[in-house]
């Protein structure tokens, strides 16, 4: 007998390692594709608290001085020679959280978050020390809407800036 094609047997064999292996394919590239998504978190989550850093920094570093009445754990603000108001000798500049935001406000502006608004502000401090410089405490966490990681992806920085007060 001449038998051409295939048996029952032999056609749920070949579904069944298909399945296995369509299945197997599926999983490896649901973990490349979530790999691909934390690594993009990771590094959006380093260039705001970079971004943040460097612009808190130029402006302590370019600052006349700590205005201390307003000044907190929470809130640094700052008398400056630059953003000046019309016929003001100086200017103020503030860095604060509002929300779940980091905020920079100029002298009669309104705030301006400095973190993209995928990303949350976890914790913000600032310390003032003896000589005339302010360290900032930072810690951003993304916003995570489809609850893909658990933890959520986090990002810390601790840095230390004088102010370059020069003699006129």
């Amino acid at each position: 007998m001449n038998n051409k094609g295939f048996s029952l047997i032999e056609m749920l064999l070949y579904l069944g390692i298909f399945v296995i292996l369509f299945a197997l394919i599926i999983s490896f590239v649901t973990w490349v594709y979530k790999i691909n998504i934390r690594s993009t978190i990771k590094r959006e989550l380093s260039s705001d608290i970079r971004n943040v850093m460097d612009i808190i920094g130029r402006e302590i570093r370019q600052a006349e001085s700590i205005y201390s009445p307003l000044t907190s754990l929470s809130q640094l603000s700052l008398k400056t020679n630059y953003y000046l108001p019309v016929d003001e000798p100086f200017s103020y500049i503030d860095f604060f959280v509002c929300g779940d935001q980091i905020c920079f406000k100029k002298e009669n502006q309104d705030p301006v978050s400095l973190i993209s608004e995928k990303t949350t502000l976890k914790e913000l401090s600032f310390k003032i020390t003896d000589f005339n410089a302010v360290t900032i405490y930072l810690s951003l966490e993304r916003k995570d809407p489809f609850g893909l990681f658990s933890p959520q992806p986090l990002s810390q920085a601790t840095s230390t800036f004088s102010l370059r007060s020069y003699v006129k």
